[in-house]
């Protein structure tokens, strides 16, 4: 592969990479959304760890 090859599997890679995690996200906030008592839980697990750090 020519330099100009290897730079752009890079990039593809590169964004490849971040729509995976941004459908993750997206899909995980869809199901806590159609799931309330699992974002209370969430929710509470969160406040609980962060709280000793604040």
């Amino acid at each position: 592969l020519s330099e100009v090859e290897v730079l752009a599997q890079c990039v593809v890679m590169f964004l490849s990479g971040q729509d995976s995690t941004s459908s993750v996200i997206a899909h995980t906030v869809y199901l806590l959304a159609l799931h309330p008592d699992k974002q209370m839980k969430l929710r509470e697990e969160v406040d609980r760890c962060f709280s000793s750090h604040v």
